[in-house]
């Protein structure tokens, strides 16, 4: 229990983490880094990429892919909130392909300078994200 903090990551809709971790590995904007019990307090943002929680009981242990958002640092607790984020392990490729093909057809009837482009080029990169996770984690 002495060299634990205390993780919670959460989206706008829910926690989709709570617990007790040795080691969180955060996607900073500027670059990766990790945060382990004593760390100086911080605020951060956070770039896409790959939460990695290290948690006390090995079986809690979980990669999320976020897409973007900010981590707060403070006594022995991290704190992540970001604006998406979906466990690796429960990201189906089937699934998020065929969304992606969905997207992208959507994409190709919306012309150049339309405010509706920019809503579905975020979501695809949101998909494009999630597929590259989960081929890194096979």
């Amino acid at each position: 229990m002495a060299d634990n903090l205390s993780c919670t990551v959460v989206t706008p809709a829910q926690t989709i983490y709570a617990g007790e971790a040795t080691y969180v590995g955060l996607p900073g904007e500027v670059g990766s880094f990790g945060v382990m019990k004593g760390h100086e307090p911080l605020v951060s943002t956070l770039g896409s990429g790959i939460v990695k929680i290290d948690a006390v009981q090995a079986s809690e242990s979980a990669r999320y892919v976020i897409a973007g958002g900010y981590a707060e640092i403070d006594d022995n607790a991290v704190i992540v909130l970001a604006d998406k984020a979906v466990a690796i392990k429960d990201i189906n490729v089937a699934d998020v392909r065929a969304q992606a093909a969905k997207v992208e057809e959507t994409l190709k009837g919306i012309p150049e300078g339309d405010a509706d482009r920019a809503y579905y080029q975020d979501q695809k990169n949101w998909l494009n994200l999630q597929l590259t996770s989960a081929s890194a984690a096979e």
